[in-house]
């Protein structure tokens, strides 16, 4: 059998991402909003991709901030 693909879980199974989000969310939001959320903060947008998560944060400049 040949094998054609794989898909890794990377985050919270090979390696621990958190910290990284974390700082590119901080960081995002601290532009669009002129202040820097707690990671718990963060942690409560957390379900969708991200952007869902820009769009339920700041839905008039999602787009923008997806970028950054």
């Amino acid at each position: 059998m040949r094998l054609r693909g794989m898909i890794f879980d990377l985050d919270g199974t090979l390696t621990d991402t958190f910290s990284v989000c974390f700082l590119a969310f901080r960081e995002t939001i601290q532009s669009a909003l002129g202040r820097q959320p707690s990671d718990d903060e963060i942690y409560a947008y957390f379900g969708p991709s991200e952007e869902g998560m820009l769009q339920q944060w700041v839905p008039d400049r999602w787009e923008s901030c997806l970028q950054m």
